[in-house]
């Protein structure tokens, strides 16, 4: 026993052994964990740390476990035992977690407990239990040395616990310093740096080359030639080459290739296996379909060569053929990077197709793999091309004409193709091609595109081909998000939950995340807020289950919507509360925003949410706000740029701005139906019903999408309701009645001014139309849009002159009226405009575009 309380003293080291300065500066944290194979001097370290704990006074327990397993009970046992805790018969304290854990409640100064060898005790329900011991005393440190840590690195640990992970690249020897340990044993530093690198720093195999006056590669090939050449005597030589050429193939392959290869040995592949891990040169790894190979790192290197010059370049292909078909149930994108290496890009091809999903929701590894290969070798394939379709999106180092030109090429090819006979790939086609389309913004091609993929799913089996269920469920949400940006909500909702039934029997997260996101963008712009709000909270839940179950990185599609959730996701958890200004968007969002071409669209979801909770004039002044903050991008024209044009200029519209309205309608093209639709609003709500109609019937008995139909027949009807045509505006309001529907609920209805479509309903109640009366009512107080009546030309021309800021008596004489005639029409201007005094009346006359103001920046 010494200053520092233990149960095992730390093995005295020699310090020039293993020199890595840079980990010597221990800073104390709650969890320090240390994870890497043998040989990275885990055990060093810690012995290193114990002196300096003792130098500084820091009481250390210390357990090390031995080479067989450790059950939980035992594990206690021993820490109880480390801890000096008594335990013997007569005793009250029994070796649990709550007997440990009340003992470390009542320290009172700084303590270190390290547990060394923890691989061969650790399970999840065991390392939780004991980072749970940290919630005992803020003066406990837990050091966790293992070559394997079940949970205790997961986010579970780590997010709840200040946490430090030391793992094997960092306790590998750098450049550095394996040239510095070299200088201290008077060897090469060119050649012993050299070798580090070609060892990954294995640390155990830099300092025996050290210490030896030998070639490091032949130093290396001593550390291993005892095992090896047992493993030759054993003859199981062949299947350790194997296994150095393919990391993680199964005993299954493994045992194929003893079957198929001439002259092998005929020793079961479980039983080579079973001794070449006894010798400590491969490592079990335990997986779902069986158990899978490796070498141990640092051997892998001198077995790895000698290896390939055991094989010719043919056998190698076939080897790494059978392992591709080997892994890839259990790591699809490795079995990719192997076929793509091997330039087979038919099997790449119907891997792609039967792992499109998997192979999407781990970006960067599918983009490297890509990467490896011209794109011209794979544009005939219609799987790999799509891959490549949908990473180029998140890829940072395409510039945004690149990107843009190559989506415009394969739209081109996917369209080509998609006219073909491979009825099979018309899926991966479709699903290419309205990604492409959604992405470039040519949404009235992406909806007709929808419409005629909701009529060829409607056809298809259920799980024809392999992973086609996965893919129906990214079609759906395709289908689902060009609906939504054609404005058709219901059509969207009702993909978006087909692919949410999808994703959830294929059992696929990051399609389960991607279908709530989808349904939460449609439910925002629909104005139903709370079931917005389930949906992104489903979001969470399944990400944190992603993460419990061992899953690292986003839950990420890299295409239109995951950039919308960029926003909405952040928008949606900050809480909402009355005359909420929205919070500036990071730059970090903003880098991700600017590369989606929706983003637009995002700011109309956005501004339906503040419409709801806050009005339009609050609405419209945050969507201003974002705007000042778009910077300048490629697609100004494209059609999500030109629906933003429109919304904006509908909201200016409703909250009287309609001179700011007709400024963002200007860039609009002539021939668009939904910018007459627009300015039919801003003629209603100015009091020109008969100018609304004349703009209604320029695109009378053309084909609208059914939100433009809808649209229209309802400032159809509002605008003959005020010339007086009851009957065939009441004619007109049952139609809406039966569009509405099938379309957004009451949400168009926010869009009209509320005084005569409230009469308008209550004349039509008796004539059917109840269902609408009903939705009429449930219209937001916040939401019912005011409508001001026609000024006279005399009282606009009064009005004008008031704008100048004269007296009354020097506006009318200038007006050549008297001033008993200018009171007159300012009290009618009040009353029609709503307004209480002469500057309001100005202001609203400016807004209204009756008289000149100063225009606003369009967007």
């Amino acid at each position: 026993m010494s200053d520092g309380w233990v149960l095992f003293r730390p093995v005295p080291v020699r310090s020039s052994l293993i020199t890595r300065p840079r980990l010597l500066s221990q800073e104390l944290v709650p969890l320090t964990l240390l994870a890497a194979p043998a040989g990275f001097g885990k055990s060093t370290l810690l012995s290193e740390w114990a002196r300096q704990w003792e130098n500084q006074r820091i009481a250390t327990f210390w357990l090390t476990l031995g080479e067989h397993p450790v059950s939980k009970s035992d594990l206690w046992r021993l820490l109880c035992r480390s801890l000096c805790l008594d335990l013997s018969s007569d005793s009250a304290v029994k070796p649990t977690p709550q007997a440990i854990s009340d003992y470390l409640s009542e320290l009172e100064r700084e303590v270190v407990v390290v547990i060394d060898n923890y691989e061969n005790a650790t399970s999840p329900s065991l390392d939780f239990k004991l980072a749970g011991l940290l919630d005992s005393s803020l003066y406990l440190n837990l050091v966790i040395s293992g070559r394997r840590l079940a949970s205790l690195a997961g986010p579970l640990v780590t997010s709840r616990y200040t946490t430090r992970t030391i793992t094997a690249d960092e306790l590998a020897f750098t450049g550095p310093e394996a040239g510095e340990l070299a200088r201290l044993h008077n060897r090469s530093v060119a050649r012993i740096s050299e070798f580090a690198e070609a060892v990954a720093g294995w640390p155990i195999a830099v300092t025996s080359a050290c210490g030896s006056p030998d070639d490091p590669l032949k130093t290396l090939a001593s550390l291993v030639a005892q095992q090896v050449g047992t493993a030759v005597e054993q003859g199981t030589a062949e299947v350790l080459s194997v296994i150095a050429l393919c990391p993680g193939i199964s005993v299954t392959a493994v045992n194929e290739y003893l079957l198929n290869h001439p002259g092998a040995n005929p020793l079961s592949a479980q039983e080579a296996c079973s001794s070449l891990e006894r010798l400590g040169l491969i490592v079990k790894l335990s997986t779902h379909d069986g158990d899978r190979y490796g070498c141990e790192r640092g051997v892998a290197l001198a077995i790895g060569r000698q290896a390939r010059s055991s094989f010719t370049d043919a056998e190698i292909a076939s080897l790494r053929g059978l392992y591709a078909r080997d892994i890839e149930p259990d790591n699809p994108i490795q079995a990719f990077k192997v076929l793509l290496d091997l330039e087979d890009f038919e099997a790449a091809e119907q891997l792609a197709r039967r792992n499109f999903i998997g192979l999407l929701t781990d970006v960067g590894a599918t983009r490297t793999a890509l990467n490896t290969v011209s794109p011209d070798a794979t544009n005939t394939f219609v799987a790999l091309d799509g891959l490549r379709l949908f990473v180029d999106q998140s890829d940072t180092a395409i510039s945004t004409d690149l990107r843009w030109e190559r989506m415009q090429e394969r739209r081109v090819m996917m369209a080509r193709l998609l006219n073909g006979s491979d009825t099979d790939s018309m899926l991966y086609m479709a699903c290419s091609l309205m990604s492409a389309d959604v992405m470039l913004g040519n949404v009235d091609a992406a909806y007709r595109m929808a419409q005629d993929l909701d009529r060829r799913l409607n056809q298809l089996g259920d799980g024809r081909l392999p992973g086609q269920r996965e893919l129906r469920a990214l079609v759906r949400s395709l289908t689902g998000f060009s609906c939504a940006a054609a404005g058709e909500y219901t059509t969207a909702e009702h993909d978006y939950r087909a692919s949410l039934q999808l994703a959830e029997r294929s059992d696929v997260l990051p399609l389960k995340v991607r279908a709530h996101r989808g349904l939460a963008l449609v439910d925002y712009c629909l104005g139903k807020l709370a079931d917005a709000q389930e949906h992104l909270t489903e979001c969470r839940e399944l990400e944190t289950s992603w993460l419990d179950s061992g899953g690292s990185g986003p839950l990420d599609i890299a295409d239109v919507d995951v950039q919308m959730e960029a926003l909405i996701g952040p928008l949606s958890t900050s809480g909402w509360r009355p005359e909420s200004e929205l919070q500036p968007v990071s730059g970090e969002v903003m880098d991700s925003l600017n590369r989606a071409v929706s983003y637009p669209f995002l700011l109309i979801a956005e501004a339906e949410v503040d419409r709801r909770l806050n009005g339009d004039i609050h609405a419209s002044r945050q969507l201003l706000h974002r705007l000042r903050y778009w910077p300048d991008r490629k697609a100004e024209t494209s059609a999500f740029r030109r629906r933003l044009q429109r919304y904006t200029a509908d909201l200016l519209t409703v909250i009287g701005d309609v001179a700011g309205a007709k400024r963002q309608l200007a860039g609009l093209p002539e021939n668009s139906p939904a910018k007459h639709l627009s300015v039919a609003r801003i003629n209603l709500f100015q009091g020109n019903a008969r100018a609304a109609v004349v703009e209604l019937g320029i695109h009378e008995g053309e084909s609208l999408i059914p939100g433009l139909q809808l649209d229209r027949h309802l400032l159809a009807a509002i605008a003959l309701w005020q010339m007086e045509q009851r009957d065939a505006a009441a004619e007109v309001f049952l139609e809406v009645q039966r569009r509405m529907r099938d379309t957004a609920g009451f949400n168009s209805l926010t869009w009209v001014p509320y005084a005569p479509l409230l009469a308008l309903a209550e004349f039509t109640r008796s004539a059917g139309a109840e269902a609408i009366y009903e939705w009429v009512c449930a219209v937001p107080q916040n939401l019912r849009c005011l409508q001001y009546e026609a000024l006279s030309k005399a009282e606009l021309r009064s009005l004008a002159g008031l704008s100048a800021g004269k007296s009354l008596e020097e506006t009318a004489g200038t007006l050549y009226i008297s001033i008993n005639t200018l009171k007159f029409h300012l009290r009618s201007i009040y009353r029609k405009l709503q307004v209480s005094n002469r500057n309001e009346a100005v202001l609203r006359g400016q807004m209204l575009g009756l008289i000149s103001s100063v225009p606003h920046q369009n967007i």
